[in-house]
C-alpha cells in the first residue's frame, strides 16, 4: 500500500492523474486503476487519458512507486492511498490512441506565454477546429488545464482522432464524441 500526502514530491502529479480514473459504475476494473510504467503514471476512463512523469528527487524521504497497476483506495485534497492490484488485469494501451500520422491536417495551438490557463480560450479554439459532427466533454478541459503547464494542443481534423495536450512532464488525450 502506498500513501502520499501533500508533502510528497509526486502528490500533485498523482492527484491530477487520479482524475482520469473511471467512476465506480464502470465494469472494466482496469479502467479503475492507475498504471505505473518506467516512471510514468497513467489513467484512462475511455474518454480521457492522463499521463505524468514521476519525479525522482535527491532527498529523503522518497516514496518509490514501482511498475504495476494500482487501485485507488482514497483520493482527497490532502491524501492519496493506493494499493497494487493482485488481479491479472490488462490496462489499455494509451499509446495506441495517440495519433502518429505526420501527414494528417491538424491545428497546433501553442501558447505564447508557455502555458494555457484560460479554459474559455482553449474551449473556443477547440470548437473552431473540431470537424462538423464532433464535440468534446468540456468538463474534461478543466481537468486537463488544472494539470499543469501546457505548451500546446494538437487537434486533428479527422473525425474520431483525439486531441493531444502536451507539456513538459504531462500529456493528456481527449477523445472527441460524435453528435
Amino acid at each position: 500500500m502506498i500513501r502520499l500526502t501533500r508533502n510528497n514530491h509526486n502528490f500533485e502529479a498523482v492527484s491530477w492523474v487520479v482524475k482520469g480514473v473511471a467512476d465506480k459504475g464502470e465494469t472494466r476494473r482496469s479502467l479503475k486503476c492507475l498504471q505505473v510504467k518506467d516512471g510514468v503514471i497513467t489513467s484512462t476512463n475511455g474518454h480521457i487519458a492522463l499521463r505524468a512523469k514521476l519525479e525522482k528527487p535527491n532527498y529523503i524521504p522518497i516514496t518509490v512507486i514501482e511498475n504495476g497497476l494500482y487501485e485507488v483506495i482514497k483520493a482527497t485534497k490532502s491524501e492519496i492511498i493506493m494499493d497494487e492490484t493482485t488481479e491479472e488485469l490488462t490496462f489499455p494501451n494509451v499509446d495506441q490512441v495517440i495519433p502518429d500520422c505526420v501527414d494528417m491536417p491538424f491545428l497546433v495551438n501553442s501558447s505564447n506565454s508557455g502555458f494555457f490557463s484560460n479554459r474559455f480560450v482553449v474551449t473556443t479554439d477547440l470548437i473552431r477546429v473540431l470537424p462538423a459532427g464532433c464535440t468534446v466533454n468540456y468538463d474534461y478541459i478543466g481537468t486537463i488545464l488544472n494539470g499543469g503547464a501546457w505548451v500546446e494542443f494538437v487537434a486533428y481534423k479527422d473525425i474520431g482522432k483525439p486531441i493531444v495536450f502536451s507539456g513538459e512532464s504531462r500529456v493528456a488525450v481527449l477523445q472527441p464524441m460524435r453528435y
